[in-house]
């Protein structure tokens, strides 16, 4: 690996840090490479970056909100039983908003 290559990916690890994209820069040694290897196009190696750090940032940000919430680890939406909760019927619209929309009478 050349001097000038060292001072590239260096760059580029600092630029990444200071925009706060850990998975880019976890990931865009490995897939620069690859790139290389099957001639991708630049847009097709920001896309997959980018597919990567979206992703990872929803799971980080999906843990830190159940964390946050003080549940167990083993609480989640997949293992509730909607079918034992009782569903409320909605209430009506009362006949004044019915009867007026914008404060004008609907015929």
């Amino acid at each position: 690996m050349s001097a000038a290559t060292r001072t590239n990916e260096g760059r580029l690890g600092l630029m990444l840090t200071e925009l706060r994209l850990p998975s880019i820069k976890r990931l865009a040694a490995d897939l620069c490479a690859q790139s290389d290897r099957e001639g991708w196009p630049g847009h097709r190696l920001l896309e997959t970056l980018l597919e990567h750090e979206i992703a990872e940032r929803e799971i980080r940000r999906i843990e830190r909100h159940r964390a946050e919430s003080g549940l167990s680890p083993d609480k989640r939406l997949s293992g509730f039983e909607f079918a034992a909760v009782r569903i409320r019927p909605t209430f009506p619209i009362d006949a004044t908003r019915r009867r007026t929309c914008y404060g004008l009478p609907v015929a």
